[in-house]
């Protein structure tokens, strides 16, 4: 394997709970360089740069190990993928975060209190459905999904309500 970092500024390296990937972390008045490797080839598959703010301890692994977030001392959430090294969201006001054990949502203490968010959005509309007796009006759906989105029911065993 040809792991190459430059090991003498690292501040940190951890395995992913699979061990399928090694996340290095370096950094540097106060802004920070994660790195993902493959740890089978060596090679690096993701970089994120200038993540300001952040200390090592608020990196936390998803457990099966295709996403991590980390926490900035503003209180900014990220979520990262751990494939490709790409932001997938982030979120405001959070002091911390945990995963549940399949992956599918976040937990997170903040100055609003604790926040439940799901990471997949098949699961959010599951949870929607579970909470609503019907599904968008036509009106409801070009406010908050926009007209570029062909209306469709989004709760198939609900009814779709008249205008």
């Amino acid at each position: 394997m040809d792991f190459k970092p430059n090991i003498w500024r690292l501040d940190k390296v951890e395995w992913s709970p699979t061990g399928k990937r090694i996340l290095t972390w370096l950094s540097v008045r106060g802004a920070g360089t994660v790195q993902l490797w493959d740890a089978q080839t060596g090679n690096e598959v993701g970089h994120l740069s200038l993540i300001k703010n952040i200390s090592w301890g608020n990196v936390f692994w998803e457990q099966m190990g295709d996403q991590f977030a980390t926490v900035d001392w503003n209180g900014t959430a990220s979520i990262w993928n751990s494939e490709t090294g790409q932001q997938i969201f982030s979120l405001p006001s959070v002091g911390s975060v945990d995963w549940n054990t399949d992956g599918s949502r976040l937990i997170t203490k903040g100055t609003d209190g604790i926040n439940q968010w799901y990471t997949n959005m098949r699961d959010l509309v599951v949870a929607a459905c579970q909470q609503t007796p019907r599904n968008m009006t036509h009106s409801e759906w070009n406010q908050y999904i926009g007209e570029s989105f062909s209306y469709h029911a989004t709760c198939p065993n609900l009814p779709i309500p008249t205008e």
